[in-house]
C-alpha cells in the first residue's frame, strides 16, 4: 500500500515535480492493470492540485509563527517522503518483496508483459525529424507557457494578496481551514 501512496502523492514542496511525470507514467504502466491506468493518473493529477492549495494555506499559518518554519516543514516533509519512496518503491510488482501472489496475478492478468515477445532491435531515433516537427514545438511551447503561468501564479499569489489586496496572509490561509 505504501508503494501506491508513494506514486500517487507528490511531496508538498514540489521538490521533484520537474522529473516526476515521466517516471510515474512508467511506474503506473507496471503497477496498475491496463484498465485502471487512466483512473489513477487522474487521481495523481488531482492530488497535485490539492497539495498546492493546502500548501499555500498551511504556509500562511506557518509564516505567522516564523517565515523560516515554512521552509523547514516542507523541506523535512520532502526528505521524509523521498526516503519512504526510495525504501518502499520498486520498479515493478515482480521485484517487490511484500506483494502477495493474488495482487501480482491481478496486476499481471491483462498486462502485455505477460505475453512473451521476441526482442526486436529498436529503430534509431529520428532526431532531426523530431526537432523540426511543428507539433513537437507546439507541445513544448504550450507546456512551457502553462508551467510559467502556473508557477508564477503560485509563487506570486501571496505577495499580490498581501501588497495589492491588503489582506493578511495568515487570515486568508485560515479561511481554507
Amino acid at each position: 500500500m505504501i508503494c501506491v501512496l508513494c506514486m500517487m502523492v507528490p511531496d508538498p514542496s514540489h521538490a521533484f515535480t520537474a522529473v516526476y511525470f515521466a517516471p510515474v507514467q512508467a511506474l503506473f504502466s507496471r503497477w496498475f492493470p491496463p484498465q485502471e491506468h487512466q483512473r489513477f493518473i487522474g487521481v495523481l493529477n488531482s492530488f497535485m492540485y490539492i497539495g498546492s492549495i493546502s500548501s499555500m494555506s498551511l504556509s500562511g499559518v506557518l509564516s505567522d509563527i516564523s517565515w523560516e518554519l515554512v521552509f523547514y516543514v516542507y523541506g523535512t516533509t520532502a526528505i521524509i517522503w523521498a526516503t519512504i519512496c526510495l525504501l518502499c518503491l520498486k520498479n515493478s510488482p515482480e521485484e517487490h518483496p511484500y506483494i502477495t501472489k493474488e495482487e501480482l496475478d491481478y496486476i499481471m492478468k491483462d498486462s502485455k508483459r505477460n505475453i512473451k515477445q521476441e526482442e526486436k532491435p529498436s529503430a534509431p531515433v529520428p532526431w532531426i525529424k523530431l526537432f523540426t516537427s511543428m507539433p513537437v514545438w507546439a507541445t513544448i511551447l504550450m507546456q512551457t507557457g502553462g508551467n510559467f503561468v502556473s508557477y508564477t501564479f503560485l509563487s506570486e499569489l501571496p505577495t499580490y494578496t498581501k501588497n495589492i489586496l491588503n489582506y493578511n496572509i495568515s487570515g486568508v490561509s485560515n479561511i481554507v481551514y
